[in-house]
């Protein structure tokens, strides 16, 4: 939801319901991509390769591994140089990956995020991005969303480039 709309579905509501509602946002985002779940499902989580397709991030490295469940790692934004530090909560080749903030910029209280991986036929998948986002101040989960939704727009649109045209043969 747009931050002037999550502005309106808030008011005439308690001044409780407010701030839960101007606090917590989240963003569902999907893809079409022509290639089997195993390639798209690999390239997300090969950090070898992640900087390849995802241009948000400058740096994404494993911290603390394998990729796997309690796998670390250390991603940082290109633009103003932001890093969060994640941890995988869950991890289901070829369909899951959820992962948690535990060290971020002030401005998020708290991001989770779940990579969805559906098999439409042999050889095209659909992605989902899941996110739940809590500002800090709380006022900032609806701009947070507008942001990351753009953002996530363009990761996704870049995925599905390289994997479809910048790199046909490549696994």
């Amino acid at each position: 939801m747009h931050f002037i709309s999550g502005l309106l579905m808030c008011m005439g509501t308690s001044e409780r319901k407010i701030r839960l509602c101007m606090r917590k946002s989240s963003l569902d985002l999907e893809i079409a991509v022509d290639r089997n779940i195993e390639d798209v499902f690999g390239l997300l989580h090969d950090y070898d390769r992640r900087l390849s397709w995802d241009k948000f991030l400058k740096r994404a490295e494993i911290l603390r591994g394998p990729v796997g469940v309690g796998c670390e790692v250390l991603c940082q934004e290109k633009r103003l140089g932001f890093k969060m530090q994640v941890e995988y909560m869950s991890y289901k080749p070829p369909v899951l990956a959820a992962i948690r903030m535990t060290k971020g910029p002030k401005f998020l209280a708290s991001f989770t995020g779940t990579w969805l991986l559906t098999k439409k036929s042999a050889s095209s998948t659909v992605v989902k991005f899941h996110y739940n986002i809590i500002g800090n101040p709380m006022w900032l989960g609806s701009v947070l969303r507008f942001l990351f939704t753009q953002e996530s727009k363009a990761r996704l649109r870049n995925l599905k480039t390289f994997l479809e045209l910048d790199s046909p043969t490549n696994f």
